[in-house]
């Protein structure tokens, strides 16, 4: 009590007064500088009032004056085991993070087991020490294991005001029987963390991201296993607990400069979110991955990768797969990509095609995202789509790619590469892409933009990328979307004029599809089945051409299935009868047109054909009311006014 009133003295008041300026965190610092120097020399001070007074004087004159210098004056007034911990938990507690009592103890083990986390740090060869509090061996580190010495240092942390308690939250959500801590103070957690060398930090990083990916995959419980040895592709595995959990590990991979397991649970994080429907917040996350992968590409080619067994198929692959590039799209790739080769990506995804293959998907789910939520997001989608497409032509398996080189004959020029060197490919990489149905989105999502948007195009462009797409379904010996992307290039050719290459690619879907294989695949994957929508137009040709034989063949080909169609599947059957009817009509036939469309106002869901599908069945039965009437017959109750009154609203 004596000793408080020693802070009422008019001399110590001045004194605090200069040294504060009038700032309080300044203040705060000083009280927990001074608390901790006055408790560690009171019982050796002298009784006598005017002694501690000069001894406090001398300790306001000692303390330094700035905040930061205050914070590093009560750090080094730390045992060393407690400085070590409480570095750890600068790092795991970055940006006002909190975090457990369990993650604290398990990173601490793995720096005393000597755990550097290679293999996920990208600069792994570089010799840094791993123990982050002292220069001296892990005998502290032992020694906090000994009994209850962890929870006291801990215990200590609080009462010196560096830490506080919290409740559990996104911070750490591993162990709720584990104390949860917070830094009570941001400035101080960054200057703590500014005390560690840079790859103390990145590996601290690590360790914490594998402890987080380590309780997401096993359910929260700790295994000793070295996570090091994981495939990258396997850590998207791990059950979506969250998507803040998997953001979290994104975080720290990202500090850590482990740039691809960054990006992939950034991505991870972006894909949970898009399932709950938080549709701006995934976006962000997205971003965050492609940001990511920008970062890696701008890495590897400018850091002058040593590729000493690049063979020239190689390099024939790229300039290949840039000249494709090029022709589907005005802008160029940038600079970082445009150097990428097979040898390239093996290096930056150490050989684990998994993870390539997610970053593919990534660039395709970016690419979605920004089309739908940026303004003008088209223009940046159409990029990430044209990447996506380079980077899957550098991986195809060289049979793959030679087989689509000759489907492309006679779209682009291959004459200068030798097809024998092209098929060596493989055996010197050994870094292909097996399944290539990752790619399809980017293709169909580009053709989509093209067709939708304001985005510029000629007709080489959209039919050289319809054709391209089609090379690489037919390798993928994927009927379905094969059909699919046959039925978009006959659209194109019909958009461009090329009427006759329009139906010759018609009359080769209605050869590969088969109803019962097909059709719901088509509904299920594209909303519709296309091959119908496909064959009735070009059924229009047909007839505007004058040839009745080939529209009559089409019209017989569609009546057939259209029996067969699953009218709950997708609204194919009910778009069918609107467009069957009108060619009806227009070839006279109004009795067929009016059985055709009849019973079209009555279905009860809506589809974007319904309205033109109600005016199709009034204008056929007003036909057929009209040749009754020429005819003498009287009109059914069921006629066209009832139907347009009925559907007024929807007309309207």
């Amino acid at each position: 009590e004596d000793d408080r009133k020693l802070l009422n003295q008019e001399e110590i008041i001045d004194e605090l007064y200069q040294l504060c300026g009038g700032m309080a965190l300044l203040a705060v610092e000083l009280a927990h500088a001074v608390n901790a120097h006055w408790n560690r020399d009171v019982r050796s001070l002298s009784k006598s009032k005017s002694d501690r007074l000069l001894y406090l004087k001398s300790v306001l004159n000692d303390v330094p004056t700035a905040i930061e210098d205050l914070i590093c004056f009560r750090f080094d007034r730390l045992k060393p085991e407690a400085q070590m911990l409480l570095k750890i938990a600068s790092v795991a507690g970055f940006d006002r993070y909190s975090f457990s009592q369990t993650l604290l103890e398990h990173v601490t083990l793995a720096h005393a087991k000597k755990e550097d986390s290679s293999g996920i740090v990208d600069n792994q060869q570089s010799q840094v020490p791993v123990n982050v509090g002292t220069s001296e061996d892990f005998n502290q580190i032992n020694y906090m294991f000994q009994g209850d010495n962890f929870e006291m240092t801990l215990d200590m942390l609080v009462q010196q005001r560096f830490l506080v308690e919290v409740n559990a939250d996104v911070g750490d959500i591993s162990n709720f029987d584990s104390l949860i801590y917070r830094f009570r103070n941001e400035h101080e957690q960054l200057v703590i963390n500014g005390l560690m060398l840079k790859d103390q930090k990145q590996r601290t990083h690590a360790a914490v991201a594998l402890y987080y990916e380590n309780v997401a995959e096993r359910g929260g419980e700790i295994s000793g296993d070295d996570d090091a040895s994981m495939s990258m592709s396997e850590i998207t595995m791990i059950p979506q607990n969250s998507w803040q959990i998997l953001h979290l590990i994104a975080l720290h991979f990202d500090r850590a400069n482990a740039m691809v397991p960054a990006m992939l649970y950034y991505f991870n994080s972006g894909s949970e979110l898009s399932r709950i429907g938080i549709r701006d917040r995934s976006h962000g996350s997205l971003l965050s991955s492609y940001l990511m992968l920008e970062k890696l590409l701008h890495k590897y080619s400018s850091d002058a990768v040593e590729l000493t067994n690049v063979k020239v198929n190689v390099i024939q692959r790229q300039q290949l797969a840039r000249k494709m590039v090029q022709k589907i799209g005005e802008q160029d790739l940038p600079e970082s990509m445009k150097s990428m080769t097979q040898e390239h990506l093996r290096l930056m995804f150490a050989g684990d095609m998994g993870a390539l293959t997610t970053c593919i998907v990534m660039l395709v789910k970016f690419g979605q995202s920004a089309g739908t939520i940026e303004k003008e997001g088209y223009k940046l989608a159409s990029e990430v789509y044209i990447q996506a497409i380079y980077l899957s032509l550098l991986v195809l398996r060289d049979t793959d790619f030679r087989n689509m080189l000759q489907s492309l004959s006679n779209h682009i020029d291959t004459e200068s590469n030798d097809d024998d060197s092209l098929s060596q490919c493989s055996h010197d990489c050994n870094f292909l892409m097996e399944d290539l149905k990752a790619c399809f989105p980017a293709f169909s999502g580009l053709l989509t933009l093209y067709r939708d948007t304001p985005i510029e195009t000629n007709a080489e462009q959209e039919t050289f990328l319809a054709n391209l797409f089609v090379a690489v379904t037919k390798e993928a010996h994927e009927n379905v979307h094969l059909i699919r992307t046959k039925c978009i290039l006959s659209h194109l050719y019909l958009k461009h004029n090329e009427n006759e290459k329009a139906l010759s690619e018609s009359e080769e879907v209605k050869e590969v599809y088969d109803h019962d294989k097909h059709s719901l695949e088509l509904a299920k994957l594209y909303g519709m089945d296309w091959v119908i929508l496909c064959i009735m137009t070009m059924t229009s040709v047909y007839v505007y051409q004058g040839d009745f034989v080939a529209a009559f063949a089409n019209i017989d080909f569609l009546r057939n299935h259209m029996v067969k169609l699953d009218e709950f599947a997708s609204s194919t059957k009910a778009t069918l009868q609107v467009l069957l009817s009108s060619i009806y009509t227009i070839l006279q036939n109004i009795d067929h047109a009016v059985e055709i469309s009849s019973g079209i106002s009555k279905i009860a869901y809506s589809y974007f054909y319904k309205p033109s599908g109600i005016i199709q069945e009034v204008l056929s039965k007003l036909l057929q009311t009209f040749d009754n009437l020429v005819n003498g017959i009287e009109p059914t109750s069921d006629n066209a006014i009832n139907i347009m009154e009925d559907n007024h609203d929807i007309l309207s």
